[in-house]
């Protein structure tokens, strides 16, 4: 583990210096391109080209001077003034070529404006109708000669500066050249650390599937048991709570791998990642489902009625089996309704969920129907689908445990037949009158009441506002106490990817020596429950509170589902999670600890005084 986050800093760390020289290059080549813009050969073959134009309009006004009182005169005064007109040409065109030249050579602006004023007071005596007097030739070809001789100053000036710029330029390749080599070494470093890392996850990932498969396989013969009769209700509740710990141990250890493993896989992985992940939800959800079952039939699931809005729950659920509806080209029609019901909504959204997911799994239809409707004092729900659907002789057969028509083969992903017989524990224990309707190849309908509900809501917050008042996860410190290394790993990496902080050990004694070291108080505790040499997760929490003399709010994680237990930890004020848990509940759970830490004062004494 040490191993794998040394190699994860080295990782960020040469990432962020490869950021750092991409910005560097990138500045260097925008620096140079501007440059490069700014001295072109353009500027200099204009500069050169001025020059001549200036010699030969030099040499026109001299043949017109000596050749006034000839013959030629006429043909004279022509040459200069075509010269005239080509060297303005060529002044014009330095100013539309090379309009970035005058940035760089403030000697050039003012030679052009004065080179305008030339060209401006000789235009008309050039062009005139009369020809030019020997005096203004002769002062004309000394402000020509003037001229010229700055322009050749400019050109040599715009030469030397090109000259420069070359070997700077030069000098400017030659770091460029070495910092894309220091920059495909880190690169390469890089990629060799991450491929350690993912290396070494998929490594424990592998170990993970190859024992998640050996569970299943273990979880499938318990099932064929307990189907055949081989074990009585009795035994079959004893060994869910002395195997509960086995079986989702590796399962448990095993989501949380893969769900730190999801964001580091790459896309040619993602998909053998996504069958993966969904095994182990398949596998998650069986082992729920038994659990559950266990659980009703132990007497500890209690029920806790209150009002809430019965649309809202309709609404979420609509909204959650659209997708699976629409895939297997199912039509979903449910009501909307603003009745208010007095009732358990955990239990209820339960009854509905496992409904809804026994039509859609099982009916075979087009359409499924969640109807309401009100009478008196009562509010009346009816899950109607238009499948095969039951026989008559079959009603009563399908709320037994592990009973399912049409499955011989016995197709997991049809689940186990335990969901309508929790739907009938939940039913009774609510007290909700719940009717089948239902004839072969007509639908089927089933149905139960509510009573309605007078008071106004009595939710306590909502969720923005518990997300509001709840802490990032970069502020939060996760105290974990597990003995088993493989799950402690999957711990620490999944909440870090997620970015929380945590201190780990496999006893509270390591866990109390490390808070010391490194002077932090976390801010929520996560034990096993099953700890070595017979220590318990409350005990060891208990032991870590009073070392620190502060009040952190904890959780158990356990497998361990035997009423007696559920019992005593629940009375103990712990938060209890049943193995496997999955990430996000984990994370949820978390930061409602955190939440209630952070807005305690005497929590936040606690911190300061740590620090």
């Amino acid at each position: 583990m040490n191993t794998a986050r040394v190699a994860t800093l080295l990782t960020v760390f040469f990432a962020f210096l490869c950021i750092i020289q991409v910005s560097l290059i990138a500045q260097t080549l925008d620096r140079t391109r501007a440059q490069i813009s700014s001295r072109s050969t353009g500027a200099i073959n204009s500069l050169t080209q001025i020059d001549r134009n200036l010699d030969q309009l030099m040499n026109a006004l001299l043949s017109s001077r000596f050749s006034a009182l000839s013959n030629s005169a006429q043909e004279s005064t022509t040459d200069f003034q075509s010269a005239f007109e080509i060297f303005w040409g060529s002044v014009t065109v330095l100013n539309l070529r090379t309009p970035n030249t005058m940035e760089i050579m403030p000697a050039a602006t003012s030679l052009l404006a004065e080179t305008d004023n030339y060209l401006n007071f000789y235009d008309p005596l050039v062009n005139g109708a009369s020809p030019m007097s020997a005096a203004q030739t002769i002062e004309m070809f000394n402000d020509t000669k003037i001229i010229s001789e700055k322009f050749h100053d400019l050109g040599h000036d715009y030469f030397l500066a090109l000259s420069l710029f070359s070997d700077e330029l030069k000098d400017r390749i030659k770091q460029l050249y070495q910092t894309f080599l220091a920059l495909a070494l880190m690169v390469i470093t890089c990629g060799g650390f991450s491929l350690y890392s993912l290396f070494k996850a998929n490594r424990k990932s592998e170990e993970l599937i190859e024992k998640s498969n050996a569970t299943q396989a273990r979880l499938t013969q318990v099932v064929s048991e307990l189907r055949s009769g081989k074990l009585e209700n009795k035994a079959k509740d004893s060994f869910l709570a002395a195997a509960s710990h086995d079986l989702r141990q590796p399962l448990h250890a095993l989501g949380l791998f893969l769900g730190a493993l999801e964001k580091h896989v790459e896309p040619t992985g993602r998909t053998i990642m996504q069958k993966a992940q969904e095994s182990s939800t398949a596998l998650n959800r069986l082992l729920s489902s038994l659990l559950d079952l266990s659980r009703l039939d132990a007497g500890t699931v209690k029920v806790q009625r209150r009002h809430f809005d019965l649309g809202k729950l309709i609404q979420t659920l609509r909204n959650e089996f659209q997708p699976t509806a629409s895939l297997r080209q199912i039509t979903l029609n449910f009501d909307t309704t603003k009745h208010r019901v007095f009732s358990d909504r955990l239990l209820i959204d339960r009854v509905l969920r496992n409904l809804i997911e026994n039509a859609l799994t099982h009916s075979r239809g087009t359409q499924l129907e969640l109807r309401t409707s009100v009478n008196a004092d009562q509010l009346y729900l009816a899950v109607e689908d238009d499948g095969i659907g039951i026989p008559i002789d079959k009603q009563q057969d399908i709320f037994s445990e592990y009973y399912q028509i049409g499955n011989p083969e016995r197709d997991r992903s049809k689940g186990l037949g335990i969901g309508l017989a929790i739907v009938h524990r939940l039913s009774e224990m609510l007290d909700i009158d719940l009717q089948l309707y239902s004839r072969h190849q007509a639908g089927c309908t089933f149905t139960f009441k509510l009573p309605l509900s007078p008071e106004p809501d009595t939710e306590d917050t909502t969720p923005s506002q518990r997300l509001q008042s709840s802490p990032s996860p970069g502020s939060i410190t996760v105290g974990v106490i597990e003995d088993e290394q493989e799950v402690r790993d999957g711990m620490e990496v999944m909440l870090a990817s997620k970015g929380y902080k945590t201190l780990s050990s496999d006893s509270a004694d390591r866990l109390i020596q490390l808070i010391k070291q490194r002077q932090q108080i976390p801010d929520v505790l996560v034990s096993d429950y099953r700890l070595r040499r017979g220590t318990t997760g409350d005990k060891a929490i208990e032991k870590v509170l009073k070392a620190l003399n502060a009040e952190i709010p904890s959780a158990i994680i356990t497998g361990d589902t035997s009423p007696g237990r559920v019992k005593e930890l629940n009375e103990g004020g712990y938060k209890l999670m049943h193995k496997p848990v999955d990430p996000a509940d984990l994370l949820a759970m978390i930061d409602t600890l955190a939440a209630s830490r952070y807005r305690s004062p005497v929590a936040q004494s606690q911190q300061s005084t740590m620090q």
